[in-house]
């Protein structure tokens, strides 16, 4: 009997096997007639990362500036990096390379599941209708006294005439106040300063380890990296925040069905008063969110928004210290607006700061707040010429598209003036899409322009932005690495010298 069973066991692997190793002789052959480095088979090019610095990693991946399509080979997964705005327009055109893929953005399952940027298909849909009220410019607009009173709280805390080593955290504090004041509710950003440092420690330590994981297939599982330090630190963390934003959630919830407003249709006047991205869910029509995805919501928003803005201003920071005439440019253009008052900046404000904003989107060209997305293949697919694998991912490497010479001339120059109308007429839509573009755009892109501009607008009036001794004479120079955002492998600083002194000396 019991050699009976072992014979079937034996067979059903061997079965298994055969039938694997079927599939991956096809699967190794269409990987193969796809451009790129010489992969191993099973392996791929997963041992070329083994002892790269983080720079040198996001080198690799995005390759040297050739405008061709190029494969790398993570394991079995085929990943196609696409490099050109006519090449990224054919993805986004693609219905079958809609979804998100599941391979890049699998860390994030770990902390939330149902988040707009990790699901697909009718239940993104769902969550997108739900959420597009919140991002109307009524209620960006009203967002914009909650972002100033941040920027504010920033200028208090600076220290002047020093570099701060902890900028990051700083201006992280600055982003995370205004995500909890228009994400939860004011009172929430006003008094749960403890909560705001744990969201940002939960922060760094996800980052970290998403990395971490990224580059070591044995992390990859979700249940093996629980059974870690890390892995046990961050369930931890989560559990704890989930808490607070339950007890905030159920707050808000009564307070709305006390005032009659907790109902099942959605008026229009709703839209047009002040409110919340937890009452836009709360209150959305039709379709009635659990729990579990409100705060898988919240998570999401949080992880993708929080830091994401916090690198890219740290970015703005050292363009204008690098680029002192340009940050005379944009500071001329703000004491024209404010007349050297320091009242707080307000929406219509915002619309006046043109060279500003030009500023911000030469800044996002050349540093793009994600310098690559990616897609799902789902099944063998015809893609430009190749046959893509099942389960394989096109990545759009939108890093490389800001860069191309072919639609920048001069691409590395750092010119806001590129933005002008005049002469962004006739360029590619996909050769500019640092919030990607097509239906499924960054909801949040408005919000994070507006963010970043009332922080300039509220910074520059008090303090000139000065370059640190780092060795780096130009931006392009600053070798870059990549966890959720894009920025400076080995951190960046500048120095804050107060207008007063500045314009004393």
């Amino acid at each position: 009997m019991a050699t009976a069973v072992i014979i079937v066991l034996v067979t059903a692997v061997a079965a298994l096997l055969a039938k694997w190793a079927l599939w991956y002789r096809r699967h190794r052959a269409l990987e193969q007639a796809i451009p790129g480095p010489p992969s191993l088979p099973v392996l791929g090019n997963a041992l070329d990362f083994l002892g790269l610095a983080n720079e040198d990693r996001l080198k690799f991946i995005l390759g040297q500036g050739d405008r061709k399509m190029r494969r790398l080979t993570l394991l079995t997964t085929v990943v196609v990096m696409v490099n050109n705005a006519e090449d990224i327009e054919h993805v986004l055109r693609r219905k079958d390379l809609a979804d998100k893929s599941r391979f890049f953005y699998a860390s994030l399952h770990m902390v939330a599941k149902n988040g707009l940027i990790q699901l697909s298909g009718p239940l993104w849909r769902e969550h997108r209708k739900a959420l597009q009220p919140a991002f109307s410019l009524s209620i960006l607009e009203h967002f914009v006294d909650y972002f100033a009173e941040e920027a504010e709280g920033f200028v208090r805390r600076v220290k002047p005439w020093c570099a701060d080593d902890n900028l990051l955290d700083n201006l992280r504090r600055v982003t995370c106040g205004a995500f909890m004041k228009t994400t939860l509710s004011e009172k929430v950003g006003a008094d749960f300063e403890e909560e705001i440092l744990d969201l940002i420690r939960f922060l760094e330590l996800f980052l970290k380890c998403s990395t971490e994981r990224f580059f070591n297939p044995l992390l990859w599982s979700d249940w093996v990296f629980g059974l870690t330090a890390r892995g046990r630190l961050i369930k931890k963390t989560r559990a704890k925040i989930d808490h607070h934003a339950r007890v905030v959630l159920d707050k808000r919830r009564e307070e709305l069905r006390q005032r009659g407003e907790l109902r099942g249709d959605f008026t229009k006047d709703f839209v047009k008063r002040p409110t919340t991205l937890v009452d836009t869910l709360l209150l959305a029509p039709g379709y009635r969110m659990p729990d579990e995805d409100v705060l898988d919501e919240f998570k999401t928003f949080f992880a993708a928004g929080v830091d994401t803005t916090a690198a890219t201003i740290i970015w703005l920071l050292k363009a204008l210290s690098l680029h002192p005439d340009i940050q005379d440019k944009v500071y001329a253009e703000i004491q024209t607006v404010f007349q050297g008052s320091d009242r707080r900046v307000t929406p219509s404000d915002l619309n006046r700061l043109e060279y500003t904003e030009r500023f911000i989107k030469e800044t996002l060209r050349l540093f793009p707040t994600v310098p690559f997305l990616t897609r799902q293949v789902h099944e063998e697919t015809e893609f430009l010429g190749h046959t893509l694998p099942a389960d394989s991912a096109v990545a759009i490497n939108i890093l490389g598209a800001h860069r191309d010479a072919a639609h920048w001339p001069d691409p590395l120059k750092f010119d806001p003036d590129r933005f002008l109308p005049e002469n962004s007429e006739g360029r590619h839509p996909c050769a500019y899409m640092p919030f990607s573009t097509g239906y499924r755009n960054c909801i949040g892109g408005k919000y994070a322009l507006m963010n970043m501009t009332t922080f300039l607008a509220t910074t520059l009036r008090h303090y000139r932005v000065d370059p640190v001794a780092d060795g780096y004479m130009h931006l392009v120079d600053i070798p870059l690495c990549f966890d959720i955002a894009l920025r400076a492998a080995g951190g960046m600083t500048v120095n804050f010298t107060p207008r007063r002194a500045a314009e004393g000396a």
